[in-house]
């Protein structure tokens, strides 16, 4: 995190809450999600053994 204050985190993270009673997000956008943090959990498990093999 370059140059961002806390208040701005705060404020964002206060906005993005602010935000989602009004439009819930759609349950494939958090899937989505949990698949690509999976996959890049098995890219980085990946990229360890490779650095253990090497």
């Amino acid at each position: 995190m370059d140059n961002i204050s806390f208040e701005e985190v705060k404020r964002t993270i206060n906005g993005c809450k602010s935000k989602v009673p009004s439009k819930p997000r759609p349950k494939k956008v958090s899937s989505d999600l949990k698949k690509s943090d999976r996959i890049y959990k098995s890219q980085q498990q990946a990229r360890k053994t490779l650095e253990m093999t090497y």
